[in-house]
């Protein structure tokens, strides 16, 4: 309390509330000022450095066996950090389920293996869903729309590798909504695309029959 005739000294939750008011006067003061908008710059940037990194793994198309776990982690927490402010850019959706996948790939649990692949799985139907909250249509079948196709193939390769931490018999409960997935990007014109689709089709054709990896 503040001595005779003084007021009492503001508290924390005061001085933040205070804060955050100020920080909105200040944005709604300054909503018309002239500024420089360097988002597409810096998110075109970000894509440049993740795909230098990614392209000096064999076989960059698809998650090759060996894989620079440093160089994943680092660029998987600059990439989540970019999408918090870019929520919905495919461009970075893709790119964050694939670091996902490479971060499953090189552990040796196949517990955090799983939990990688399903982080994986969520990223990139959060990438195939966009603003929309929607996924695949009436009928069960998926659209790759508005340049989501790579989306959509990460999905695959994703749920497929989950599938193939369980028993085939847990893994055939999602077999059809994955296969929905490959044929949406089975014969889209990026090659990329393809080649990860084509990956996991075939890893889906071993689960249905059970065979060995």
């Amino acid at each position: 309390m503040g001595g005779a005739g003084q007021p009492d000294e503001p508290t924390r939750e005061v001085l933040l509330h205070r804060a955050s008011l100020l920080g909105i006067v200040t944005v709604l003061a300054c909503s018309g000022c002239p500024k420089r908008d360097t988002g597409d710059a810096d998110r075109a940037a970000l894509v440049s450095v993740l795909d230098e990194g990614w392209n000096t793994f064999p076989a960059p198309d698809v998650v090759p066996p060996a894989i620079d776990d440093a160089r994943v982690a680092s660029d998987l927490a600059r990439i989540e950090a970019a999408r918090i402010r870019w929520p919905w850019d495919v461009e970075l959706g893709w790119r964050a389920a694939r670091l996902h996948v490479a971060a499953g790939v090189g552990v040796d649990s196949p517990q955090d293996a799983r939990r990688a692949f399903a982080r994986a799985r969520e990223v990139a139907i959060g990438c195939v869903e966009g603003a929309s909250g929607r996924w695949r249509n009436a009928d069960g079948s998926v659209t790759a729309v508005d340049g989501r196709a790579p989306c959509v193939a990460w999905a695959a390769e994703a749920w497929t590798r989950w599938m193939d931490t369980w028993s085939s018999d847990a893994a055939r409960v999602d077999e059809a909504i994955v296969g929905a997935l490959v044929d949406a990007v089975r014969d889209v014109p990026d090659e990329p695309v393809r080649r990860v689709a084509s990956t996991a089709s075939a890893r889906l054709r071993r689960l249905r029959t059970g065979a060995a990896p």
